[in-house]
């Protein structure tokens, strides 16, 4: 969730034509391994299913808006859980 707010500081980078203006800071730092541990952490993206209903997240801020369409399914186990269908983001 959010990808595009936390990923604010790296893309700020980028804004810079100057390399010399570019640095690494505690933010940057910061935002870098929160996106990497989503990026490899559950929930894997699933296949939808169209016979159940779908559930659409939407969060925006001053920096980003983000989206996230889900399902809640029956796991092998029996329970329900929601599973991710697709996320979008963007910063503004």
């Amino acid at each position: 969730k959010s990808y595009a707010t936390i990923a604010e500081p790296l893309i700020a980078l980028t804004r810079h034509s100057d390399l010399k203006s570019f640095q690494w800071s505690e933010a940057c730092q910061n935002s870098f391994e929160t996106l990497r541990q989503r990026l490899i952490g559950a929930p894997i993206i699933s296949y939808p299913r169209l016979d159940q209903p779908f559930i659409l997240q939407l969060d925006a801020s001053d920096v980003g808006l983000s989206a996230i369409l889900a399902q809640k399914l029956i796991d092998q186990d029996g329970k329900a859980r929601e599973h991710v269908i697709g996320y979008a983001s963007r910063t503004l």
